[in-house]
């Protein structure tokens, strides 16, 4: 089946028609003024995902959850997100335990999601990490040296001659099949590449084990190299520990004759130097074609992002305590062709696709050329560095790029867990869209890239299909770094989308949302507003949407210097659309407007509540921070609890006691009566 690629009207008016049939109204034609209603997270990692998280309890207690349109997320704001979809899930004849007792303790040992478990658990996952990244870095260092050996012999063939290639290749494989390290190290690579191989896309089927076996392998690497490290550099046993690994050999071999396998280590000189051929060409072949052929996102360290966020946010338990079958984690991941659930917002994950190599923006419509139908007529001449990228149930894509259908091949392997790591993937070569060309080779050389490389929905063809069969991923990465990547290629890069949009408000506005509630968890310690002001600076020049705040944003939001509270946390805003219609955003910032109030009888609420006197950055604690205690989650959450309920006073004008899930249409009039007082001082944000 041949996929066809998708322009945006068409995504629009799909996704219209589907949000409106799961709320039971009528799908085709929507009226024109149906005011769509859409829910925005930012990005911040587990900052925004803990704030998020606070939000959305407060949204779902009071309904606003089954009234809200969309539900637009970007990097950490999507912990919260992807948490909320699988969820629903798990709880759908018990709606209230998504955010219940055992739920919140679920999400509190989240926060520490890098190393989740507390105690001696929290060590042992802590060096599953170490070890995932170390061996990622290995196997890409590994077919990177072989690579070098095999271009390396032609030219000392060509230089020297051919006697001398055959015995630099005869030195080389020597230590490589008899001495001892060399024999730890190619055992260790092919080890290393068989569970890099159970990790990719083409295991999806067995996932569950696969991971399992990876999480294996990774625990006993990490704990390997620390005890390596400890010995070398802590107790000073370098010459011991040669020894053991030395001992450890010979004590195989030993063995081996013991059992009567004495054959398989006593080859004659001739058979011993066939073997090492033989046995150096097949690790050759395989780290070859592991490291060239199958893409970065065999052999990155993506995977173990997509595994960490996985099972810390999208595998809700319904009951507490310990079972067996909880250390193997669930096989059928949830696709994202089916995130949607009946009662919810549609899920929109906002990712970023690097183009620095692109330099026009396409039209609207196809050429007509048979040699370039691919390709579009240029309209728009400029520099684009990089283009939102969707991660949705009905469409993934862009506009640059176009889109494709998530139903179809490719995209219909693509899971729950890989939007909301791809939308939070903020490692990689290209770093918040800027060029640094020393960096950029560093993480390449080191393979620290948690972007992925997703196939371009314009090239979705029978006829170009193919291509996809033969990309060589490390052509692409070059191309990527000395900026010639473009929406030409077979492949995108596509990673954290806050490096482009990180309120996640630009998609809401390309659907002409008539309302829209946003909460803003970025750091920003010197409350600069400067992703508000990206958002709006955007609209303007992409969208021709123009946004209006009554007042002075920062004279209401940032933090007085004395008492370190601000007048507001939130503010209001007019939105006017290029086609003249309406909207208005609530946008909410995460800052202190009082304390944060305790729970009576809740003592990690209580300790919550004085977090901030203690810790004078919060609630703009760095993004680097992934490893929340309860305390500082509990503090987070609350804010997060705090501004929903501050912003629906002004959506709803009435007390939590007397909350009713409202109709979007008494919202929508609730905000234009909270304008109007407003509306003569009215000034851009920024």
């Amino acid at each position: 089946m041949t996929t066809r690629a998708h322009e945006l009207n068409d995504v629009l008016s799909d996704e219209v028609k589907f949000v409106r049939l799961r709320r039971r109204q009528p799908a085709d034609p929507p009226p024109a003024d149906y005011p769509l209603f859409g829910v925005a997270l930012s990005g911040g990692g587990v900052r925004s995902g803990t704030v998020s998280l606070g939000f959305l309890q407060v949204l779902h207690s009071r309904g606003l959850l089954s009234v809200a349109d969309y539900l637009s997320s970007v990097s950490g704001g999507g912990y919260a997100s992807g948490y909320l979809l699988a969820a629903a899930r798990v709880f759908k004849d018990q709606p209230a335990e998504i955010f219940g007792v055992e739920s919140r303790k679920q999400l509190i040992a989240a926060g520490q999601y890098l190393a989740m478990g507390g105690g001696g658990l929290t060590v042992v996952r802590t060096l599953r990490l170490l070890g995932g990244v170390v061996s990622t870095t290995l196997v890409n260092l590994a077919w990177m040296f072989l690579l070098l050996l095999v271009i390396g012999m032609p030219v000392v063939a060509a230089v020297g001659s051919p006697a001398a290639a055959w015995g630099v290749l005869k030195q080389v494989l020597w230590y490589a099949l008899f001495a001892p390290a060399f024999r730890l190290v190619i055992l260790g690579l092919t080890t290393f590449f068989a569970k890099q191989l159970a990790e990719t896309r083409f295991a999806r089927h067995s996932r569950g084990f696969a991971t399992w076996v990876s999480k294996t392998i990774n625990t006993f690497e990490g704990i390997t190299l620390t005890v390596v490290i400890l010995a070398v550099l802590v107790l000073g046993l370098a010459p011991l520990a040669w020894a053991m690994f030395a001992q450890l050999w010979t004590f195989g071999t030993d063995e081996l004759r013991r059992w009567g396998f004495g054959a398989i280590v006593e080859f004659s000189a001739q058979e011993r130097e066939l073997a090492s051929v033989a046995a150096w060409l097949i690790v050759l072949g395989l780290g070859l074609a592991v490291g060239f052929l199958a893409s970065s996102d065999v052999i990155g360290i993506n995977v173990l992002f997509r595994d960490l966020v996985d099972s810390a946010y999208l595998r809700p338990k319904r009951r507490a305590g310990w079972r067996p079958r909880d250390l193997l984690p669930n096989a059928s991941d949830i696709p994202l062709k089916d995130a949607a659930v009946d009662g919810l917002p549609y899920p929109l994950f906002g990712g970023g696709s690097y183009l620095r190599g692109e330099t026009r923006v396409a039209a609207k419509q196809p050429s007509t050329s048979k040699r370039r139908s691919r390709r579009r007529p240029d309209v728009v001449v400029g520099t684009k560095v990089m283009d939102y990228f969707l991660l949705s149930p009905l469409f993934c894509g862009s506009e640059t790029s176009a889109y494709a259908k998530t139903s179809e091949q490719p995209y219909a392997s693509t899971t729950l867990a890989d939007a909301v790591a791809t939308s939070a993937a903020s490692i990689s070569p290209l770093w918040d869209g800027k060029q640094n060309v020393f960096l950029s080779w560093l993480l390449f050389v080191l393979n620290m890239n948690l972007g992925v490389w997703l196939p371009n929905p314009r090239l979705l063809s029978t006829r170009s299909r193919m291509r996809f069969l033969f990309r060589l991923w490390p052509v692409t990465y070059v191309q990527l770094i000395v900026g010639k990547l473009t929406t030409e290629r077979p492949l995108l890069h596509v990673a954290d989308g806050g490096f482009v949009d990180n309120l996640g408000l630009i998609e809401l506005l390309r659907r002409r949302c008539r309302i829209i509630l946003a909460v803003d968890s970025t750091f920003d310690p010197r409350y600069h507003f400067s992703h508000l002001r990206n958002v709006v600076a955007r609209a303007a020049t992409e969208l021709g949407t123009k946004i209006e705040f009554s007042g002075r944003v920062e004279d209401v939001l940032r933090p007085s210097g004395v008492t370190g509270f601000s007048e507001r946390d939130h503010v209001l805003a007019r939105i006017t659309y290029s086609d003249n219609s309406e909207g208005y955003l609530i946008y909410c910032k995460a800052t202190l407007r009082a304390s944060l109030p305790a729970r009576e009888g809740d003592p990690s609420s209580e300790r919550a509540a004085g977090y901030p006197t203690y810790h004078e950055q919060f609630p703009q604690e760095s993004t680097g921070d992934q490893f929340f205690d309860a305390d500082q989650w509990n503090a987070y959450n609350g804010l997060g609890q705090q501004l929903a309920e501050s912003a629906l006073a002004t959506a709803l004008g009435s007390s939590r006691g007397e909350a009713a899930t409202p109709t979007r249409e008494a919202l929508l009039a609730r905000l234009e009566a909270a304008w109007a007082p407003n509306s003569g001082d009215q000034r851009k944000a920024g």
